[in-house]
Parts: C-alpha cells; sequence; structure tokens
C-alpha cells in the first residue's frame, strides 16, 4: 500500500514553502466517489476570496477602472496647473462635481409626482453637467499647450467623464467589510450575494464555497510524509530486512513491514491464552523467508510453547501448519522423524513431571536432541554448535609428577 501513495497523485514538485505537490482533488474524488465523507466545508475565507477576485474584475471598480481614475486624476492635475488653480479652487471643483452627482443619485430612493420628478431629475442633470464641464474646463490653454496635453494624457479618452468620490479600490473595500459582516454562515453568505449581484454578478449560486477540512489535508500530508520516510527507509536499510521484531514489547530492528511480535515468550510462566498469539507470531515468522532464516531459535520457543500449554485445537493446527510448512520446502523429510521427536519430547516432560527416580524414560534427552539434529539437517538448517576450548584436568601422572 505505501508503494501506492508513493506514486498516485503524486508530483516531485514543492510549493514555495517547501511542502509536497499533492494532488488532494485526487483523493478527495476517491473518497466522497463512494460516499464515504464529505472532506470539504465552509469557508468564510473562500467565500471573501472570491468576492474579492469578482470586484477586481468589475467594470466600474475593478482594477482596470482604478487605472482609469488615476490617469484622469493626472490629467486634471495638469490641467489645473496649465489654468493657474490652487489647491483650494481644484477641491472646490471637486467638491462641487461629487456634490452634483450625488444629489442625482439620491433621485432614485425618492418618491414624488412624475412631474415634479421630471422637473427635478433635469434641473440636478443640467446642475451635474455644469459642474462636470468646470471641472475639465480648458480655458485660458492654448492651443498648443492643448495639442500637447491631448498627446501626452489621451485627453479625448479621459476628459469630460465622471470621476468618482472613493477610488475602486476604496469602493471595494467598503464593500468586502460588509461581506465580512455576512461571513458566519454559508446561508448568510449566499444570502448577501443574492442582494449584491450588481457588484458580484447573478451567477453567484455556482460559485463553491467550501474548502477541505483540516484533518483530511493533515491526512494527505502525513500519507505523503510516510510514504517519503519509508522510501528513504528502504534505500537505507537494503533489500533484506523486512520485518519488525518486536520483543519485550520494544522494537528491536528499524521500521518495516510485517510485525512480528514475539512478546508472548518474555512472560515468566505462559498459560492458554498466550498460546493464540504464540501461533500468530510462529505463522508470521514463517512468512517472511528472512525472518524464517533468522529466527530459528524463536521458532522453536514458540513451537514448543504451544505444544505444551495448547489444547487439542491449537496443537492440531500447530501440525497443519508444519505439514504446510514441510510440504514447501525443497528438501523432503519423513514425517515420521517429526512425530518420533515430538514424542521424545512428550515422554521427557512426563517423565520428568512423575519424577519416579527408578523410572528409565523411553526417550532420553540425547535421543531427542538426535532427532531434531536429524529433522534440521533435513531441511539444510542444522548449524552445529560453536567448539569452545576446554581446558582439561591434569592427568594423575601429571599429578605425581608434580609432587
Amino acid at each position: 500500500m505505501l508503494e501506492f501513495f508513493s506514486h498516485a497523485a503524486k508530483s516531485e514538485g514543492h510549493y514555495t514553502d517547501g511542502a509536497p505537490s499533492i494532488s488532494v482533488g485526487y483523493w478527495a474524488e476517491k473518497i466522497q466517489g463512494h460516499g464515504l465523507v464529505d472532506v470539504k466545508t465552509y469557508d468564510p475565507d473562500s467565500f471573501l476570496q472570491q468576492v474579492r477576485e469578482h470586484l477586481e474584475g468589475h467594470d466600474e471598480i475593478g482594477s482596470e477602472a482604478g487605472e482609469f481614475r488615476d490617469r484622469q486624476i493626472a490629467l486634471l492635475t495638469r490641467i489645473h496647473e496649465l489654468r493657474g488653480l490652487d489647491e483650494d479652487a481644484r477641491a472646490q471643483l471637486f467638491d462641487a462635481h461629487w456634490a452634483a452627482e450625488e444629489s442625482c443619485a439620491a433621485l432614485g430612493g425618492r418618491r414624488m409626482t412624475k412631474v415634479e420628478g421630471s422637473t427635478l431629475r433635469q434641473e440636478r442633470h443640467e446642475a451635474a453637467r455644469s459642474a462636470l464641464s468646470a471641472l475639465w474646463s480648458v480655458d485660458g490653454i492654448d492651443d498648443e499647450t492643448f495639442d500637447a496635453l491631448v498627446e501626452e494624457h489621451d485627453y479625448r479618452e479621459l476628459a469630460d467623464v465622471e470621476v468618482p468620490r472613493l477610488t475602486p479600490a476604496e469602493r471595494r473595500e467598503e464593500i468586502l467589510d460588509d461581506a465580512r459582516r455576512h461571513a458566519d454562515s454559508e446561508p448568510e453568505a449566499r444570502m448577501w450575494l443574492a442582494e449584491h449581484e450588481d457588484e458580484v454578478g447573478s451567477d453567484t449560486w455556482e460559485w463553491d464555497l467550501r474548502e477541505y477540512d483540516p484533518h483530511f489535508l493533515f491526512a494527505c500530508y502525513a500519507l505523503d510524509l510516510t510514504a517519503r520516510l519509508w522510501n528513504e527507509h528502504v534505500e537505507r536499510r537494503g533489500v533484506n530486512d523486512t520485518y519488525v521484531l518486536v520483543r519485550k514489547d520494544r522494537v528491536q530492528n528499524r521500521p518495516a513491514q510485517p510485525v512480528i511480535d514475539v512478546s508472548v515468550l518474555d512472560h515468566g510462566v505462559p498459560d492458554a491464552s498466550m498460546v493464540a498469539d504464540a501461533l500468530d507470531a510462529r505463522e508470521r515468522t514463517m512468512a517472511v523467508p528472512q525472518a524464517r532464516e533468522e529466527l530459528r531459535v524463536t521458532v522453536h520457543e514458540l513451537t514448543e510453547l504451544v505444544r505444551e500449554h495448547g489444547d487439542e485445537s491449537a496443537r492440531a493446527r500447530l501440525d497443519q501448519a508444519i505439514d504446510r510448512e514441510m510440504a514447501a520446502s525443497e528438501r523432503a523429510l519423513d514425517h515420521r522423524e517429526i512425530l518420533a521427536y515430538w514424542a521424545a519430547v512428550r515422554s521427557e516432560r512426563e517423565e520428568r513431571a512423575l519424577a519416579r527416580p527408578w523410572s528409565v524414560p523411553a526417550h532420553s534427552g540425547a535421543t531427542r536432541t538426535t532427532l531434531l539434529r536429524r529433522i534440521l539437517d533435513r531441511l539444510g538448517l542444522w548449524q552445529p554448535p560453536p567448539v569452545e576450548s576446554v581446558e582439561q584436568p591434569p592427568t594423575r601422572d601429571a599429578e605425581r609428577a608434580q609432587d
């Protein structure tokens, strides 16, 4: 499975902060496709980000509108300088223009008769046009200077066009502040979007206001980290380190798979409840070639534990496992030799338990050892014990010579 996670939906790229590039959408599709869990939740930041992006593309308050206004202000500043207007005069022209525009806009919210409304609307529009003309007036500028002004500032595109009081960026920020007050929940955010179609458009029902759940993202990055650490471990350890040995409830070698827990051998007095654990540990060990080769003594100890403390069912399961192992072995082995070995073991234990000094055991310890050696030799597993040099006691002749 780790090999699958090492390659599925994975790229070798990394983000600028060093985080690995993980296709979380791939895993989300796998999970949600089976109806297991929804890995996305409403995210206020996603809501505000999408509002911000749509406002920046708006014709009247977007980024391009901001650039257009900046060019207008630069042109008006040059015109007013050429006309010799001071700061106060310039400010009065701008204030008059903005007051007239706001007065016209205010008519939309007032209730009045048709005749009254038409007259008032006409008056205010005329006042707005007059204020706009005064703002953009080029009186006192000679033709040559005006021609240069037109060429330098694109006068014909920018002039005689309303200049909003607030910059587009300020207007966008006002709208965003209002959106923030309605970002606590998805229903409230959806309602706000429906009420602000002029600013964000009418297709906001298609917006996905959710983001991946932090716990799901954490799991994705945890899987990526696990796979990377595993691959690094494989490169360091070589191809033969293929199992984890647990003894005394501690991992005895570097992490790998599968886990072989033989802590059951560390208990002082094994009982029947430990037999199942012993059988499981033995089967796990025999299933891994390297473990089977390196843990021969451990396998023998587990086998002894099952033989001594297991019930008839456990011993039958053990015999079946041994039969399968013998059948899979490349070397032939007479099954009767195995039965003879265990018969010797059982007989020796029975004699030891009866503790009758006058009886002669049917199979001595030497006989059992010989049988075991013969079985191991047939399997190619026999390794003679190292020969240690033992100092021989002095002979009687040597003692006389010393005397």
